[in-house]
């Protein structure tokens, strides 16, 4: 019997340029050959100086197309039939980027802040209302995360514990602790959200991104970028 499936993205090439702009680090080798040509520098024909200057560029594009994709989700789930694991992907994501950009931003002197450095700067109302905003993001993100998958994998008939559907599921129970902790106490420090949102995510990439075959290279990304198509309905038996 044939089934129609609605999916938010136009195709799957679509998909898997965000993947790919949300984990560049997991590509595959040939991904990766692609990669290097799409950021060409070498370390033995240039100077220290260039390479550096060539690693923060890499980085910049890196940041802005995880930008990208976390805007691309968005419009995804205003379109519905989004992926759980996909949404959860992207509000991590901008957690993650709301805080780099907090600490990107001017100090005494003009100085920035470093990502181990925290909130440390301005006067003290402003610098405890910037981390916790940010405390409070990823205490959002990480809860919709957990709370969303454990959900979907209630036994309907039988009310299962948190902890069992996790452990069903392969979801450490770390992470159940930290979401009772974001929802029912008081925020968790910004430094174990910091942990706990990469290894979410690192989880996120085993369990659902995977899986995904194929693989889409960085200039079809940006192809991707500069498209707008709609959503389609996919065809399986």
């Amino acid at each position: 019997m044939v089934q129609y499936i609605f999916t938010p993205w136009r195709d799957r090439r679509e998909l898997l340029a965000v993947r790919g702009q949300f984990y560049p680090e997991h590509q595959t080798q040939t991904q990766s050959q692609s990669t290097t040509a799409y950021f060409p520098f070498s370390h033995t024909a240039k100077s220290e100086k260039e390479n550096i200057h060539a690693e923060r560029q890499q980085q910049r594009q890196r940041h802005d197309a995880k930008q990208r994709a976390v805007a691309r989700v968005s419009m995804w789930m205003q379109r519905g039939a989004c992926p759980h694991m996909v949404e959860s992907t992207a509000l991590l994501m901008a957690a993650i980027l709301s805080d780099e950009g907090q600490q990107q931003q001017p100090g005494p002197g003009g100085r920035r802040m470093g990502m181990g450095e925290g909130y440390g700067y301005g006067d003290g109302a402003s610098t405890a209302s910037r981390g916790y905003a940010v405390r409070a993001a990823y205490s959002a993100a990480f809860s919709r995360f957990v709370t969303g998958l454990l959900d979907s994998h209630q036994d309907k008939q039988r009310k299962m514990s948190m902890y069992d559907v996790a452990k069903s599921v392969g979801l450490p129970a770390t992470f159940v602790e930290l979401r009772h902790q974001a929802t029912h106490e008081q925020l968790p420090s910004l430094t174990r959200l910091r942990a706990a949102a990469r290894k979410a995510l690192e989880w996120i990439w085993e369990y659902y991104w995977l899986g995904l075959e194929g693989h889409c290279p960085p200039e079809d990304e940006d192809a991707v970028d500069n498209s707008s198509g709609l959503g389609v309905a996919v065809e399986v038996d």
